[in-house]
C-alpha cells in the first residue's frame, strides 16, 4: 500500500512524498473520499515527476493538512497513490479498496459542491443533493470506514456519518443502524445491498460491478472492455460464496422492455434492485440442506421450489428462499420452459415479483443467462408435415410455409400424400393448406384454408376458415400465412372438429419418424353439410339412403340448398366423426 506523508516537507523536499508499506506493517492512516474532476486530478506520475498542479494539487494538500491537524502521519488518496499504468497494481488496488477504507482510522468525504453555510439537516440542503451520493465508488467509501467526516467545499466540517445518519438514510435508503454500524453489512440480504447501488453512476460501465466487490466480500479480475458482462460476473462470484436467493429477487424498471422475452435469473444491473421492497428482502434459512448451484455451459444449474401455473407444465411459479415483508411469505418469480422436452427455462414477467405462502416441489433446472443456441438461430429447426389423409371430394390446391421456396417444396408427387418442410416455432403458424370443395367448380365459400402450427407450449394446433376468394392466388393474398393465426383448439383435444357453415373439418396429428426425419402426420376428415344433413329431403322423396363415413368411401352429394345445421344434426355429426368436442365459430368469425 502506498501512502502520502503528511509531515511538513523540508525545504529541499517536494510537497507530495510517498511511503511504501507491505503486509501488516501499515501505520494508522487517514483516507480521502471525493469526486473526480476530469483532467484536474493529481496522478501517480505527476507526483513522481513533481508536476502536480492546479485544483487537484490544492485538494490533496488540503487533505494532507487536515490529516496532519488530526494527528495522522499518513494519508491515502486514490488518484495518486495507485500507479494506474500498471494493470496488476490497479487490479490489486481495486480488489483491496474496500478493506483499505475499512481499515482507515478516519475517512474525509470532501463534498466540493456543498458550501460551508449549508445546513445538512434541512430538507432540500446542498448536502442531500450532492453528487457524492450518486457516484458508484462512494458507496463503499460511505459504508466501509468506522468514522466518516463530511467536509464542505472550503473543508469546513458539516457533520459525521453518525450524526447525519438519519438524513443520509433518507437520501440513500440505507437504514440508519447500518450506517451507525450497529448491524453488520453482511447480515443484510444481497437484494438489499444491491438496492443501495441502484441509481448510482460510474464513468466506466465495468466499474458499476467492480465498485461493489467489497460490499459482497468477493474478488475477481478486472476486464475493462467487457461492458455489462462485468455485472454478470459479479453475481456469479457472489453465488460462489452465498446461497442467498434474494439475488434473483429483482424486477425490470424499463417499461420499454418486452418482459415475456427470454431472460436469465441474473439481473443486468443494480438498477433492477431499485424497487421499494428490495431493502426489506429477508433471506430464509433452508429447512433442508440446499443443493449447491453453479453456472454451467447449459446455464445456471439450480434446484428451485416450482409449481406449474396451468396444466401445460410449461410456465412455473418459483418460490424463492426469501421474503418481501409487504407481499407475503415467499418472493415469487416466473420461469417458462424453453422447449416441451427440455429442462432449460427462462424467466418471464420480470417486471414484477409475486408472493406465495407455499413453495411447491423442488425441481432441478438449467436457466441460461442469455439466449440459448436454438433461440439464437435465424432459422428454427425444420419439421416435415405429411398429409396422410384428405376426404373426397375435397382437394388440396396449394400450400404455403414460412420457409423459402426451395425448402418448402413438396417432397412427394403422390396425389394422396403431400410432404412439405415447415418451421416449428411455439406460438406461430408453420404451414397453410388451401382446400377446395369441389375443385371442379370453385365458387364463393367453397375454398377453405387450414393453418397448421404450434401453440405456445410447442404442441401442434390448427386453425380453419372459409375464404371469399374463388382463386388460389386471391386466397393467398386474402389470408397470408404470417397473419390470422388463431389456434382455437387446445391440441390436447385430438380429433376436435370445426364446423364452418356447411363444411365440417376434423384434424388429427400423429408424430412419427421416417429415415431420420421427424414427421407430423396430418389427417383431415372433411364433409359438406349437404352430404350429412338431408334426411328430410330423401325421406320425402321416398329414397332410402345409408350415410357412410368417408373412411368407407365417398358420399353422394345431393343438390345444394340453403338450410342451416340444426343442433340435432350437430349431435349426429359429433357421433359420426367420433369427436370429443366440437367448436362452432361465432357470427363475427364467419367469412
Amino acid at each position: 500500500m502506498r501512502l502520502l506523508k503528511t509531515s511538513v516537507p523540508k525545504p529541499d523536499e517536494y510537497a507530495l512524498r510517498f511511503k511504501e508499506t507491505y503486509g501488516s506493517n501499515i501505520p494508522p492512516y487517514a483516507i480521502l473520499s471525493h469526486m473526480w474532476s476530469e483532467g484536474e486530478e493529481v496522478l501517480f506520475q505527476d507526483v513522481i515527476q513533481r508536476q502536480a498542479k492546479g485544483r487537484g494539487l490544492e485538494k490533496v494538500l488540503a487533505a494532507i493538512s487536515r490529516a496532519r491537524a488530526d494527528g495522522y502521519s499518513y494519508l491515502w488518496v486514490d488518484t495518486c497513490c495507485i500507479d494506474k499504468s500498471s494493470s496488476a497494481e490497479l487490479s490489486e488496488a481495486i480488489n483491496s479498496m474496500y478493506a483499505w477504507y475499512e481499515d482507515a482510522a478516519i475517512c474525509y468525504a470532501y463534498l466540493s459542491d456543498v458550501p460551508s453555510t449549508d445546513k445538512p439537516l434541512a430538507e432540500h440542503s446542498h448536502f442531500v443533493r450532492s453528487r457524492w451520493f450518486s457516484r458508484g465508488w462512494t458507496l463503499q467509501e460511505l459504508l466501509a470506514p468506522n468514522e466518516v467526516q463530511f467536509l464542505s467545499t472550503d473543508w469546513t466540517l458539516l457533520g459525521t456519518k453518525d450524526s447525519l445518519a438519519d438524513v443520509i438514510s433518507r437520501r440513500t435508503q440505507i437504514r440508519p443502524h447500518i450506517l451507525r454500524r450497529r448491524s453488520r453489512i453482511g447480515d443484510c440480504s444481497i437484494s438489499e445491498r444491491m438496492s443501495w447501488a441502484a441509481g448510482r453512476e460510474t464513468t466506466r460501465t465495468e466499474d458499476a460491478a467492480y465498485c461493489l466487490m467489497g460490499l459482497f466480500s468477493v474478488n475477481m479480475p478486472l476486464l475493462y472492455g467487457e461492458g455489462r458482462k462485468s455485472f454478470q460476473r459479479l453475481q456469479e462470484e457472489i453465488m460462489r460464496h452465498s446461497d442467498d436467493q434474494s439475488l434473483f429477487a429483482w424486477v425490470s424498471c424499463d417499461c420499454t422492455s418486452n418482459t415475456e422475452s427470454p431472460h436469465g435469473l441474473l439481473a443486468c444491473s443494480a438498477t433492477a434492485f431499485g424497487f421499494s421492497e428490495a431493502s426489506s428482502t429477508v433471506p430464509y434459512k433452508s429447512k433442508r440442506g440446499r443443493i449447491p448451484y453453479a453456472m454451467t455451459n447449459r446455464g445456471l444449474s439450480i434446484a428451485l421450489h416450482m409449481m406449474p401455473v396451468d396444466n401445460s407444465e410449461t410456465t412455473y411459479q418459483v418460490a424463492l428462499e426469501c421474503g418481501l415483508e409487504r407481499l407475503g411469505d415467499y418472493a415469487v418469480i416466473y420461469l417458462c420452459r424453453n422447449d416441451p422436452d427440455d429442462d432449460q427455462f427462462h424467466r418471464i414477467k420480470w417486471h414484477r415479483l409475486g408472493a406465495a405462502q407455499i413453495q411447491g416441489a423442488i425441481m432441478p433446472v438449467f436457466v441460461p443467462q442469455g439466449p440459448t443456441s436454438s433461440q439464437r438461430r435465424a432459422a428454427p429447426l425444420q419439421l416435415s408435415f405429411t398429409i396422410d389423409h384428405l376426404s373426397e371430394p375435397y382437394e388440396l390446391l396449394g400450400t404455403q410455409t414460412l420457409c423459402d421456396a426451395a425448402t418448402a417444396e413438396t417432397l412427394s408427387a403422390c396425389p394422396d400424400e403431400y410432404r412439405l418442410l415447415a418451421p416449428r416455432r411455439p406460438g406461430t403458424p408453420s404451414a397453410k393448406l388451401y382446400i377446395a370443395y369441389p375443385p371442379s367448380r370453385l365458387q364463393k365459400k367453397s375454398l377453405l384454408t387450414i393453418t397448421l402450427g404450434f401453440d405456445r407450449n410447442g404442441r401442434p394446433a390448427f386453425d380453419a376458415e372459409l375464404l371469399k376468394s374463388t382463386t388460389l392466388e386471391n386466397a393467398k393474398r386474402e389470408r397470408p400465412l404470417e397473419k390470422f393465426w388463431r389456434p382455437r383448439l387446445d391440441p390436447e383435444f385430438s380429433g376436435s372438429a370445426v364446423l364452418l357453415q356447411k363444411h365440417c373439418l376434423r384434424v388429427d396429428f400423429k408424430r412419427y419418424e421416417r429415415s431420420g426425419v421427424d414427421f407430423l402426420g396430418v389427417s383431415i376428415i372433411a364433409a359438406h353439410s349437404h352430404a350429412w344433413f338431408v334426411h328430410r329431403y330423401f325421406t320425402a322423396a321416398g329414397v332410402p339412403i345409408l350415410l357412410r363415413s368417408d373412411r368407407e368411401g365417398p358420399v353422394p352429394i345431393p343438390a345444394e340448398d340453403d338450410s342451416e345445421v340444426s343442433e340435432q344434426d350437430e349431435v349426429a355429426l359429433r357421433e359420426t366423426f367420433r369427436c370429443d368436442s366440437i367448436w362452432k365459430p361465432s357470427l363475427a368469425e364467419k367469412v
